[in-house]
């Protein structure tokens, strides 16, 4: 058997930990201490005494998971203290199991455990553990014992053992680390679950209610996404296993209303062919990271993101609809009206179908098609001017209050470009 002796050199930012390992070579290698998940043993005699740690996952030295040269740290130079280290193949120089990039197979990381001359109960303790979400799945494994034991360290972060005086595990125990595999309500606070693993193993999981433990659904042989709909209102226990049958429990609220809906932003509802590319901008409350933004200005004219810059065809009225889906279960639509004309024309625009028109409390103007430019202006037989107002981008029903009017005949005109409508109406009060 293979011995090995420990040192520690510490600076303030970075362990530099140097190991001398018999027959074989001299080796140092260093870790920096900001780092989600930390793995300890402990003698029970002190348990809150940190012997031994371990630093696995993504960290402050930006490397892309498990590995050799930055997330070991070993603390072994008291020959009475139990020392807990990492066994990596020397085929492999690094596990890339972070959140940053996603793994697709299930790891087995070994771990290494040298007993000293003080034997009894020790602790195995995973802190930080909830901070770790490049995996869903982490297990410690006890080979050792019949039948093999499987914890997991999400739900029982702290185990106990019994070890005898100098005895030394190099393929008793490891760490069973699986892809993502998560659940979660994908529509705000709508009705349904999304079941989603990226391991390319099948998983199974088990969707009970929490509170009575009847299952809603289940798979035995799951890979990709799926979705569980029409749910009541509660919460939901979801168990995922994998092929090593390790598990994970994640629990999933539904409140049974929906909170996701779509907006459209764009700078005007009207467009100048002469320059015919518009921005739009799309938005959805409760939208995931995952949501999708689909845009369609009919027929087969689609495009795809938050903000698109569509450039429309020709002249005429254009229907502009955003679709916002949730990881492909939940969607919200909305669409805006806009219309491209020539603005080097529409100041002229024919006025003949404009109406101009009084009720019991307002004059109403209609202007059946968009015009980038108007003014009205309203004066009494005696050309004393009542009323003005000018417009920009002005269509449909315009409504000018007449509280103040005295009653009387009055003369409306509306004017765009070069010509003028003109037409009296006559207030009663």
């Amino acid at each position: 058997m293979k011995s090995k002796n420990y040192f520690s050199i510490k600076t303030s930012k970075i362990n530099f930990v140097c190991f001398f390992v018999a027959i074989a070579s001299f080796n140092c290698v260093f870790a920096v201490n900001m780092t989600p998940l930390r793995l300890q043993l402990q003698r029970a005699s002190n348990p809150t005494t940190i012997f031994t740690e371990v630093i696995v996952a993504h960290n402050a030295n930006a490397t892309d998971g498990l590995d050799v040269t930055s997330d070991i740290v070993q603390f072994g130079s008291n020959s009475t203290l139990p020392n807990l280290y990492l066994l990596i193949p020397p085929s492999s120089s690094k596990y890339v199991i972070n959140s940053l990039a996603p793994f697709t197979n299930d790891k087995k990381v070994k771990l290494g455990i040298v007993i000293p001359s003080i034997g009894g109960n020790h602790y195995f303790v995973a802190n930080d553990i909830t901070a770790y979400t490049g995996t869903s799945i982490v297990n410690l494994v006890d080979s050792g014992t019949t039948p093999v034991t499987i914890t997991n360290l999400r739900t029982t972060p702290s185990i106990t053992y019994n070890f005898a005086a100098n005895a030394v595990f190099n393929n008793r125990f490891y760490l069973l680390l699986s892809p993502p595999a998560i659940a979660i309500n994908p529509c705000a606070s709508g009705n349904s679950i999304l079941i989603r693993s990226t391991s390319m193993h099948p998983v199974s999981y088990v969707v009970s209610d929490s509170v009575t433990n009847n299952v809603i659904a289940s798979s035995t042989n799951f890979i990709g996404s799926t979705s569980i709909n029409n749910l009541t209102v509660g919460t939901y226990k979801v168990e995922f296993t994998n092929i090593e049958n390790a598990s994970d429990v994640q629990y999933v609220s539904i409140s049974g209303s929906t909170n996701f809906a779509a907006t459209i932003s764009t700078p005007s509802l009207l467009v100048d062919i002469n320059n015919p590319t518009a921005n739009f901008v799309g938005n959805a409350t409760g939208a995931n990271a995952n949501a999708t933004y689909t845009w369609n200005f009919g027929g087969s004219n689609n495009a795809t993101g938050t903000s698109i810059n569509y450039t429309f065809p020709g002249l005429g009225n254009y229907v502009a609809t955003l679709t916002v889906t949730n990881d492909s279960v939940c969607s919200a639509s909305t669409s805006v009206n806009i219309q491209v004309v020539n603005f080097n024309e529409i100041e002229d625009a024919d006025n003949s179908n404009i109406k101009i028109y009084a009720d019991d409390t307002d004059i109403i103007i209609v202007v059946p098609q968009y015009l980038i430019k108007a003014s009205v202006s309203i004066t009494n037989l005696l050309g004393q001017k009542q009323y003005s107002k000018s417009y920009s981008n002005i269509i449909g029903k315009q409504k000018i209050d007449t509280q103040n009017f005295k009653t009387g005949i009055y003369v409306v005109n509306f004017t765009t470009g070069t010509k003028m409508i003109s037409k009296k109406i006559i207030i009663e009060k």
